[in-house]
């Protein structure tokens, strides 16, 4: 509707819905000038010859349901769907040539099908024409101007003696390129009959044969690419070995514990399979410390993702964004916010009477900042600033849904050293970080995640996630930690009482 909205107002063409043009696609193309606004919606509706020589796509064709989100980002299992994705992009970039005398401009926009496309690594596995077309796109639109763009367009529309000589530059290159298929297809196409048999035997409550099925399924992923998926049908062997269990069969219970314990192996930072395999009670207050930092690395990939992978343009402007606002006074809490975005928290500030500054929250912990980047060192913190920051936890319990049932931290951050008496006993619960070393633990932090960038290629790797899990708990940039450490530090022990 916003799309559509949006060419109404700004270039007052006529537009069409997915639903006004399923039934007869006569009303648009009668139309001298048009738009067919159609979401989510990468087959059924062509548009060849004459009827649309421009198709704009916005926007990767990724996860389209719940379970396929799960398999992606929850258990590492991108590799599945590659082929899957692929297919969707192909769909929609052909909507407007279906024959061989067919031909469309085609514009992606957004981040992720961009970047999708201008990757080298993936890219090897189109087809050589689109290989070579892409290739000649992304050539194309680099550095240049709008006027030449759309004269470039409209010597691809005259389809004449100019664009003769520019399309056999694309032709030579189709020659040059090869095809290569998608890694372990085959071990997937090999352990389809067993997947199916899995679930029959689950609807008609056979779970010793469906078990068995789980295992023949397990046998096939022997790829190092498939360990999440691995995870998942060790997973649900577990689960058919406990249902057969539940029923009364002999000897299943160990073998659900085995299964749910080997899914655990093979996806070791997933923390509900730590639980799941009923370990000891180190072990489960362990995986529900690294739930949090789980969610913190699922949201780290989702920043990491939406500012492309391609080329670090976006990101390194967000990153000046947040240093630059750090070293200053008037942009340090918008920052500061941004900072906590960029480690995985999901933050907050908002503009109210006693409101604090931004908060982060993750998991079961939030941490609410007073930042008093604007007072001198040698100032003295007051009893109103200092009950103002104590106040922080009631207001967000009050105010802010996600810090409902959480421990919340207050934090003050600030250059004083000391505090009128009347303030200390309100810094009781209060932490301190000075301003110094907030911002040299900023520095530290952002470099982090610029070097763990450079090993990130798309959400639900779990090599990647492994090796992000153990450096924000080395370099303490995870929540738990952060707690732990400033929970040490509170004010009112380390700020100079004065009268």
């Amino acid at each position: 509707m916003e799309i559509a909205n949006d060419v109404a107002k700004n270039l007052g063409y006529a537009t069409f819905s997915a639903d006004d043009i399923e039934e007869s696609k006569k009303p648009f193309i009668a139309q001298k000038e048009a738009v067919a606004v159609i979401a989510n919606r990468y087959d059924g509706i062509d548009f060849p010859g004459n009827e649309c020589r421009l198709l704009f796509i916005e926007g990767q064709p990724k996860a389209m349901n719940l379970q396929e989100r799960f398999l992606m980002a929850r258990m590492g299992s991108s590799v599945l769907f590659n082929e899957r994705v692929q297919t969707r992009i192909l769909q929609a970039i052909g909507r407007c040539t279906r024959g061989l005398e067919d031909f469309s401009a085609v514009v992606v926009s957004g981040r992720e099908l961009p970047d999708y496309l201008a990757d080298i690594k993936r890219r090897k596995f189109l087809h050589p024409e689109l290989q070579a077309e892409i290739a000649f796109g992304v050539e194309q639109s680099k550095g240049r101007a709008l006027n030449d763009i759309i004269e470039n367009f409209e010597t691809f529309l005259d389809n004449g003696k100019d664009w003769e000589e520019v399309n056999q530059q694309i032709v030579a290159a189709r020659k040059s390129a090869t095809q290569q298929p998608f890694p372990v297809m085959d071990d997937l196409n090999s352990i389809v009959s067993h997947e199916v048999d899995y679930q029959a035997r689950m609807w008609q409550g056979d779970y010793e044969e469906a078990l068995g099925a789980a295992e023949s399924v397990l046998g096939g992923l022997t790829a190092p690419e498939l360990r999440g998926y691995r995870a998942t049908w060790h997973y649900l062997a577990g689960a058919a070995a406990w249902y057969g269990w539940k029923e009364g069969v002999a000897g299943l219970e160990a073998k659900a514990r085995t299964h749910f314990a080997r899914a655990k192996d093979a996806a070791n930072r997933i923390s509900w399979l730590v639980t799941l395999a009923r370990y000891q009670i180190e072990d489960v207050k362990a995986a529900k410390d690294n739930a949090i930092l789980l969610g913190q690395i699922e949201r780290l990939e989702g920043v990491l993702e939406q500012l492309g992978t391609v080329h670090d343009r976006a990101f390194a402007h967000r990153e000046k964004e947040i240093l630059t606002g750090l070293a200053s006074k008037d942009n340090f809490e918008h920052a500061h916010k941004l900072l906590g975005e960029f480690l995985g928290f999901e933050p907050g500030k908002k503009e109210a009477d006693a409101s604090p500054d931004p908060w982060w929250i993750a998991g079961k912990i939030c941490l609410v900042f007073e930042d008093h980047a604007g007072a001198e060192a040698g100032s003295i913190l007051d009893a109103t600033k200092a009950r103002q920051v104590a106040s922080h936890p009631a207001w967000m319990r009050a105010n802010v849904e996600l810090a409902a049932d959480v421990q919340i931290v207050p934090v003050l951050v600030t250059p004083v050293t000391t505090a009128k008496e009347g303030a200390m006993p309100h810094l009781n619960e209060v932490a301190l970080w000075s301003i110094d070393n907030f911002r040299e633990w900023a520095e530290r932090a952002v470099a982090c995640v610029r070097e763990l960038r450079k090993t990130f290629s798309e959400p639900g790797d779990l090599v990647w996630r492994a090796a992000t899990l153990e450096r924000f708990e080395a370099e303490g940039l995870d929540a738990p930690s952060l707690v732990a450490r400033l929970s040490a530090r509170k004010a009112a022990k380390y700020l100079k009482s004065v009268k």
